[in-house]
């Protein structure tokens, strides 16, 4: 399996590690999310198509869910989302997009870059600090005996105040 994903990536222009990490060899090789919604759950296949079709190397997709929409899209309550990792050239991006854009069964779509750097630091930082919620009672409480009456100011007062923040 490994053998394999390298010959492909390396067509790409880009090696596997063995640990799964991607080396770009052209520095036009960038990783891309595809987010989607589809009429039907069959629609999906030919979305993969439509990446293959154009050099794209699919990494990680997520499972198709139904969403009920909040309004109709071309007479459609449901749809079925989905979405995809993949690595591109930003040439072959530019026809995915239109190739989406014109798929009858793609109710809407988005296409975002993925910065990896950024998208592992957030990762590592994520899953290395643990979350601790503050049980009820040792959240802080306003105090009911506060005077919560804005404090009234004449306009010499407001003047000098403005003027005392403008310095």
């Amino acid at each position: 399996m490994v053998a394999i994903m390298t010959r492909v990536l390396t067509r790409m222009g880009s090696t596997a590690n063995l640990n799964g990490t991607m080396e770009n060899h052209k520095e036009g090789i960038k990783t891309y999310e595809l987010g989607y919604l589809l009429a039907t759950p069959e629609a999906e296949k030919e979305v993969f198509s439509i990446l293959q079709h154009n050099q794209a190397i699919t990494f990680n997709q997520g499972k198709l869910s139904d969403v009920v929409l909040a309004y109709p899209i071309n007479k459609n309550k449901v749809a079925h989302f989905g979405f995809a990792q993949f690595r591109a050239d930003p040439g072959d991006v530019v026809k995915i997009k239109s190739a989406m854009v014109l798929h009858k069964q793609v109710l809407r779509s988005i296409l975002l870059s993925v910065n990896e750097k950024l998208s592992n630091k957030k990762a590592e930082s994520i899953s290395s600090v643990p979350h601790q919620d503050k049980p009820s009672s040792e959240r802080p409480v306003a105090d009911s005996n506060t005077n919560t009456k804005p404090q009234i100011l004449s306009n010499e007062a407001l003047s000098e105040k403005l003027e005392e923040i403008l310095k």
